[in-house]
């Protein structure tokens, strides 16, 4: 490696081990909530999560073609699982809650009078997933709407045995 500027490297790496040092002493704190959330409970803002509603006539179809894990549980079942491109390769992690069919039981949540799922996806890729089932429903020929409500709600995930 050649070094330009010896005095300037040296700042940087001041500067490096000073953050590190800094990091290092807040260990303490990242252990304590990992222990909190692994022994007794947690609670994480997670409002940056994409948060989408597949809903219409073919909306198990096309669960059924994206999804590796079968979310077609009862209604109120929560399944974590893969979603997957035409290849079989993984697009990312997710969650998918089965919905009741009919009206809306909540305010943003659309009616259905079929199948209906709720997907929370992770916010740094929300808008890739997005436009991906929005491709295989179009590709597919699926009869369902996504519906993307991510600044409309919050979430808040409640962790842990004591939950």
């Amino acid at each position: 490696m050649t070094i330009s500027d010896p005095l300037s490297f040296g700042a940087d790496r001041a500067r490096l081990c000073v953050s590190r040092a800094t990091w290092l002493g807040e260990a303490w704190l990242i252990k304590s909530e990992c222990l909190s959330c692994r022994h007794d409970v947690a609670v994480f803002n997670m409002s940056y999560f994409g948060k989408f509603y597949l809903t219409g006539p073919d909306a198990k179809k096309a669960a059924d073609w994206l999804f590796s894990a079968d979310v077609n549980k009862k209604p109120g079942s929560t399944v974590y699982t893969c979603m997957l491109n035409k290849r079989g390769g993984a697009e990312a992690d997710l969650t998918v809650s089965r919905l009741d069919p009919g009206p809306a039981k909540l305010p943003l949540a659309p009616e259905s009078d079929g199948d209906a799922y709720y997907l929370a996806i992770g916010g740094g890729v929300a808008e890739h997933n997005w436009n991906h089932i929005k491709t295989v429903i179009q590709d597919q020929g699926f009869r369902c709407q996504l519906t993307d409500h991510s600044e409309d709600m919050g979430m808040i995930s409640i962790q842990g045995p004591k939950r």
